[in-house]
């Protein structure tokens, strides 16, 4: 029986499949940052960022885990992120700050937001939407019926 989460997975894949076919990965230094906030009682935001381990300074967190072989970071500060932590293999901890210093960068996550079944909203990105539908479609990404472009 599926669950609700299933498709926050299946979103995440469709993502690291997209980023996967514009340029490769550094399994050992990627990493992803993937967090979840409310907008109102029925909506959520889900935003994932493709990062490297090298950029990281100070990064807080007691818990990684992986998908895809690529190390995740749960921002679980957020209210909606509890719903991301069974989805991905818990693996041992290490730190993956190793940034000497601290930079400024302007990272883009790709940002969706979901109603309470989980369904997709709208979605934003730097890349072009278009692009990035195919790999959510192919995954069985389920769509609300009021999914706006």
């Amino acid at each position: 029986m599926e669950r609700k989460q299933d498709n926050l997975k299946r979103i995440t894949q469709s993502y690291i499949d997209f980023k996967k076919s514009v340029g490769k990965f550094d399994t050992e230094n990627d990493v992803i940052l993937i967090g979840a906030n409310s907008i109102d009682k029925n909506t959520y935001w889900l935003d994932i960022v493709f990062d490297n381990s090298y950029t990281l300074y100070g990064m807080d967190y007691k818990d990684l885990y992986q998908i895809d072989g690529l190390k995740v970071i749960i921002f679980k500060d957020l209210d909606k992120s509890q719903l991301l932590e069974n989805l991905f293999e818990k693996i041992p901890y290490e730190n993956l700050n190793k940034a000497k210093y601290s930079m400024t960068y302007d990272l883009v996550p790709f940002h969706t937001e979901l109603n309470h079944k989980n369904e997709v909203l709208s979605i934003k990105s730097k890349y072009p939407i278009k692009d990035i539908l195919p790999f959510l479609r192919k995954n069985k990404v389920k769509f609300s019926k009021d999914y706006q472009e």
